[in-house]
């Protein structure tokens, strides 16, 4: 093999390693996902169950009701204390972050890093990718691989905006600001239809030119970073195009 062909194929794998991490971290929003709903949807019902129970269980102490029955109910008090304590399992997973691994993070490096990945793909859907002032930004302390991710997914998400019917341009930009980092995501592609803006972070939101997709990659994007006590919004004017600013705290907090 020439080395040109070698180095292709090294970048294919790269790119099919990095694709198969998003794949598998939007099947783990997925499932948060589910388990936050199923704990949002329970834990009302189970508390009502439980209250009423242990005043059922008060009401009955100072009467001649029989031993049974009350032992009846506090075995049933029991099964609600444990079906409680699954919800609150299901919770703890939908909150889950990245607390190992943290360090000093460099975004330009990172940034680099995403944009030569995903070049060859940008530039089959006549797109060209640009980084401007990211190599003059501090690091954040972060998981190195939650930032990648997150990089790798607004990058593409810009990427799949664009239609190869014409030519379009993809930047990445940054700046400081007081204690934060903003980054800003810029595409100058169709835009996001008015009626759909909100929508964007809601998971498994697509359109109908969405085939194909999960529509977990925005929402992976904003636990994230809201992960990291920063912020996630989005412009976009129809015809013009998109911007996404992230906001990162220089000296994040994990939030919990």
């Amino acid at each position: 093999e020439g080395p040109d062909i070698t180095e292709r194929r090294k970048a294919e794998e790269e790119l099919n390693t990095y694709r198969e991490k998003m794949a598998q971290a939007e099947r783990l929003a997925s499932l948060g996902t589910l388990s936050a709903t199923l704990a949002h949807e329970l834990t009302q019902p189970l508390t009502v169950i439980r209250l009423s129970i242990e005043n059922s269980l008060e009401d009955l102490e100072p009467t001649s009701c029989c031993k049974a029955v009350k032992d009846v109910l506090k075995d049933a008090l029991n099964e609600v204390v444990n079906a409680t304590s699954v919800v609150d399992r299901f919770r703890n997973f939908a909150r889950q972050s990245s607390r190992k691994n943290l360090c000093e993070t460099d975004l330009g490096a990172i940034a680099d890093r995403i944009i030569k990945l995903l070049g060859k793909t940008a530039q089959r859907a006549k797109m060209t990718l640009h980084l401007k002032g990211m190599d003059k930004l501090p690091p954040v302390y972060s998981n190195e691989k939650d930032i990648e991710q997150l990089f790798f997914a607004l990058t593409e998400n810009a990427i799949q905006a664009a239609n190869g019917k014409k030519n379009h341009r993809f930047t990445i930009s940054g700046g400081v600001k007081g204690k934060c980092v903003e980054l800003r995501f810029a595409d100058n592609c169709s835009g996001i239809a008015p009626e759909n803006l909100n929508k964007i972070f809601d998971p498994f939101f697509t359109t109908g030119s969405d085939e194909g997709r999960t529509g977990l990659g925005l929402p992976i994007v904003q636990r994230i970073v809201s992960g990291y006590g920063g912020k996630t919004r989005v412009q976009s004017q129809p015809g013009k195009g998109t911007t996404f600013y992230v906001t990162l705290p220089i000296h994040s907090e994990i939030v919990k």
